[in-house]
């Protein structure tokens, strides 16, 4: 299925606020699945290839959906990529390679060769993940 983002990169089809996250798998390190369903009950699954990064947080009993936030071929928010990979150290010579590689990131999202997704949630899991290509199919 195709998936529509806004402006701002956030997915409005389908829309998934006040939906939840029902189960993540991770497939051979190279995939993230994740199932999802409307707050109506449509079930959809969101299918991150070529996985280079991955930060899940919080998975509980429930867990709401407040946003999905898709970068691609844009610069990401450095408060993001800091979450995933990160705070820049303070003492160089890190600083400046953690500067550096911040900036090649960024250069590959603008590209369109990776893909950051901002799974936010109002409660529970909260999904960060870089990866290559993004999915998201019906049932």
């Amino acid at each position: 299925m195709d998936f529509v983002t806004g402006p701002d990169g956030m997915l409005t089809e389908p829309y998934l606020h006040d939906g939840a996250v029902l189960g993540v798998r991770l497939v051979d390190k190279t995939a993230l699945h994740v199932n999802v369903q409307t707050a109506d009950g449509q079930p959809f699954e969101l299918v991150l290839a070529g996985l280079q990064r991955l930060r899940c947080d919080g998975f509980a009993e429930a867990n709401t959906i407040y946003s999905v936030e898709i970068v691609r071929n844009t610069a990401a928010r450095l408060e993001l990529l800091y979450r995933l990979v990160g705070e820049p150290p303070a003492k160089e010579p890190y600083r400046t390679r953690h500067d550096e590689w911040m900036a090649e990131l960024n250069s590959d999202l603008s590209a369109g060769r990776l893909v950051l997704v901002s799974l936010e949630p109002s409660y529970g899991c909260a999904i960060l993940a870089l990866c290559e290509t993004v999915r998201i199919d019906a049932g």
